[in-house]
């Protein structure tokens, strides 16, 4: 089983892609909107994504640990 990508609310997607991208040294990968939210792909040197959602309509406070959700990878889903 690989991880695919893990999925991170933020609040502020502009600081997020700067760290990101330009302190850590993630390669951008993807981007598109569903539903109002930005969904913003980086990854670095494995297969497995950090995808950054970012609603500038949200009203809930962004946890700061605010995953929202785990996407793995496996052969077989039945399976496994």
């Amino acid at each position: 089983m690989d991880v695919f990508h893990t999925a991170i609310w933020v609040a502020d997607l502009d600081a997020t892609r700067s760290f990101y991208e330009d302190a850590l040294g993630l390669t951008f990968e993807n981007e598109f909107e569903m539903g109002g939210t930005t969904n913003y792909y980086v990854s670095g040197d494995s297969q497995a994504q950090l995808q950054f959602k970012h609603d500038p309509d949200r009203t809930e406070p962004v946890e700061p640990a605010g995953v929202d959700h785990l996407a793995l990878i496996v052969d077989h889903v039945d399976e496994t």
